[in-house]
């Protein structure tokens, strides 16, 4: 049964992950600090918000979602959850930054790319999944892309070689469009 309370905190993520991004990093007026750095994110690729903002509201929640599970089912099922819960935010936060920083090493890697750079690039209202394409199939906002356009100014430094050209291996799944 431990094991199963820690499924339900990974899949609990990737569930929030969605929502979160979807209803709170997309609200129109940034009046709430994940708005606000989710909006400077967009506008500046290589932005992510500071990592002791993202630790202390992770605490916070850990120890509701904690109370919330063990109080009824007990301690070690609302711990086991939490346990969860926290390593896939934390490969969640790997990943995103990784995406955002390196190449691919896996096909998983390629597709959760294109579906998060298409996010990023040409349309904030669909695929809010970064470690999962699983909601945004379930909620109706899943686009997938053919081809990913990035604008020359937010070129993903792992994309281009040296003279501002996408380099060979994702010539197919991305090109670059406007002005520096």
């Amino acid at each position: 049964m431990i094991v199963v309370a820690i499924l339900l905190g990974i899949i609990s993520w990737t569930f929030f992950e969605y929502l979160i991004h979807r209803f709170l990093g997309h609200k129109k007026r940034a009046n709430n600090p994940i708005t606000k750095e989710h909006h400077r994110h967009h506008a500046e690729g290589g932005y992510f918000a500071p990592v002791w903002g993202k630790l202390l509201l992770a605490v916070m929640v850990l120890m509701v979602l904690t109370t919330i599970i063990g109080l009824p089912f007990g301690w070690n099922y609302g711990f086991a959850y939490s346990l969860g819960l926290t390593a896939m935010y934390l490969l969640y936060e790997v990943l995103h930054k990784r995406a955002h920083t390196h190449a691919p090493l896996l096909p998983y890697g390629k597709h959760i790319r294109l579906h998060h750079f298409h996010h990023h690039f040409r349309n904030p209202k669909v695929n809010h999944g970064v470690t999962t394409r699983f909601w945004d199939l379930m909620f109706n906002t899943l686009e997938i892309p053919e081809q990913v356009k990035v604008p020359r100014k937010m070129a993903l430094s792992w994309l281009v070689d040296g003279s501002g050209r996408v380099l060979p291996p994702y010539e197919s799944d991305y090109v670059l469009v406007g002005q520096i």
